[in-house]
């Protein structure tokens, strides 16, 4: 009776760690950026799509927004669309579908700037 019970316990145990275990995905290719993504931020948008904005290395440093558009990643709006140098991205999306990016804006010294 013992080992029934110690079969049973660990029949529920490994059945328990498969339905609550998780698995990643990538979303499109992976290494999307031209080049190095510095200070990333991440958002999703009402219909459930995920935008990505970072300091884009490849593009002087100035920020870069893309979104996923269920097969890749492609750019909203320029590479690069800042002025300058934009560190510590933050990004958000309102209930309209507007992206709002903030950042620390090298040309206006560091100050804070949001575009959308």
């Amino acid at each position: 009776m013992k080992s029934f019970a110690r079969t049973i316990f660990i029949v529920i145990t490994f059945l328990a760690q498969c339905v609550f275990a998780q698995q990643w995905w990538e979303i499109g290719t992976s290494g999307f950026s031209a080049g190095e993504a510095h200070y990333t931020s991440f958002a999703i948008d009402g219909t459930g799509t995920p935008y990505v904005a970072y300091q884009d290395a490849a593009n002087s440093n100035k920020a870069t927004v893309m979104k996923f558009n269920g097969t890749d990643w492609e750019s909203v709006g320029p590479l690069g669309l800042t002025d300058d140098e934009a560190s510590y991205t933050s990004l958000a999306i309102d209930r309209n579908g507007i992206p709002y990016l903030a950042f620390s804006d090298s040309a206006k010294s560091y100050k804070a700037t949001v575009m959308k």
